[in-house]
């Protein structure tokens, strides 16, 4: 559970509702001092959930982070960037990949992001650091509604000695204590929200905390409590506000042999798996394409597939890559900034080119077609959006500080974004 630095902070500040009940024992101030209805009801939730714990399978959602900035109290939240991506629960550990992909690969979200704060979380982190303390005191603090229905709330608080908390800024990770709500539905016997936040931190930041709403979900052959969505807020001693608004979808059992691919590119030109040929694709190729994948700030996400295809044969010594031949890969960085103007980020990385029966692996750079200072403000790519019908470009704002990515970044001006299929984007191959 870490705080990291980014370009405008970042939280690793996680949560989970079923370790928090299993392994925290009830207080004596609950025990004594609360009325008898609401000691009953925290008990047999307190049972319920060790219950299905136990028979919580390993399970998969999707998770989709919009991550926003206020700089000031009386503004709006400005919203920088999207994110999709997909999350394991896997024993006690939590693990990450990008949508589709075969496999969970990354154990932490900051190895698949680049730009904006690198917060993410509220799925498994507070398992490990609120089943660890023992000395929370919860109490029964009355009755409210929450979404219409009638809850039960119960307050706890960890002190700094007894916190598993750490939060890390810029190089520095420190303990830190920390205090929260338990919403109950009654009813429903179940828990609906929980809500985290610390305080008197040894470090740059006034606050961090977070609010996660649960729900029934269908995992396997059984329903458990899972999160559903969360919110997680940053303030740091200057006033700025960070939020990352997260939610899960498409949750379900997972199972290792399983083979997950629910966001395959155009699927139907994809050749049968067992007559694809993989082909070698050498270094130094010009890759001259054109986008295949509309691509919208208010729709699309880090994560999501997209698409291109060469716009005129390649020949590579006895190999031929023909014109039309499909590239796919995913949106690397989606990104919207206000200063000193306001401008986009976007960052494509292409991995696979199919052509007829055959497959190559692709690990390239965008190289152009490059803006030049004067065509500026003549590219219809740096000023308005561009035409969907037929078009040359004169040339594209390519990010040059991500030049040592393996994706390719450039920078559209404009007050909104929305890229449609046509744009020109000039790769090249680079060794491995």
């Amino acid at each position: 559970m870490r705080l990291r630095s980014g370009e405008r902070g970042s939280v690793r500040a996680c949560g989970w509702v079923v370790t928090l009940f299993a392994c925290l024992p009830l207080s004596a101030a609950v025990a004594q001092n609360a009325p008898e209805q609401p000691q009953q009801v925290l008990e047999r939730v307190r049972q319920r959930i060790t219950a299905d714990l136990e028979r919580l399978p390993n399970y998969t959602c999707v998770e989709t982070l919009e991550r926003s900035v206020r700089r000031h109290p009386d503004r709006q939240l400005f919203l920088n960037d999207r994110v999709r991506l997909e999350v394991a629960f896997i024993g006690m550990n939590e693990m990450f990949s990008w949508p589709g992909a075969a496999r969970f690969q990354f154990s932490s979200v900051d190895q698949m992001v680049v730009g904006g704060a690198s917060g993410f979380g509220s799925f498994g982190g507070w398992t490990h650091s609120i089943s660890r303390s023992s000395s929370a005191r919860f109490n029964y603090a009355g009755e409210r509604d929450i979404n219409g229905r009638r809850a039960l709330r119960f307050t706890f608080e960890v002190a700094l000695l007894s916190s598993a908390y750490r939060i890390g800024f810029r190089g520095r990770e420190v303990p830190a204590p920390y205090s929260g709500v338990v919403w109950i539905d009654p009813e429903a016997r179940r828990a609906v929200r929980l809500e985290i936040r610390a305080e008197k931190i040894d470090l740059p930041i006034a606050s961090v905390a977070e609010v996660i709403d649960y729900a029934p979900i269908r995992v396997g052959a059984g329903e458990f409590v899972l999160p559903q969505s969360s919110e997680v807020t940053i303030i740091d001693l200057l006033g700025d506000e960070y939020t990352n608004a997260i939610r899960f979808t498409g949750c379900r059992q997972y199972v290792a042999e399983s083979s997950l691919s629910f966001d395959a590119p155009v699927a139907s030109e994809r050749p049968s798996q067992n007559r694809v040929s993989e082909v070698p694709l050498p270094a130094g190729l010009k890759l001259d394409t054109r986008l295949e994948t509309p691509i919208d700030f208010d729709e699309s996400a880090v994560g999501d597939p997209v698409t291109a295809r060469l716009r005129r044969a390649v020949q590579a010594g006895g190999l031929t890559l023909p014109k039309g031949a499909l590239l796919a890969g995913r949106i690397r960085r989606l990104e919207r900034l206000s200063r000193p103007e306001n401008y986009f980020v976007v960052g494509l990385e292409f991995f696979s080119l199919a052509f007829g029966e055959r497959r190559a692996e692709v690990r390239a750079r965008l190289i152009g077609p490059e803006l030049k200072v004067e065509e500026v403000k003549q590219s219809p790519f740096y000023g308005a959006p561009p035409a969907s019908r037929g078009f040359e470009t004169t040339g594209l704002d390519i990010y040059a500080s991500d030049a040592p990515l393996s994706f390719g970044t450039f920078r559209v001006s404009s007050a909104s974004l929305h890229l449609k299929r046509g744009l020109r984007m000039i790769w090249e191959t680079q060794g491995k």
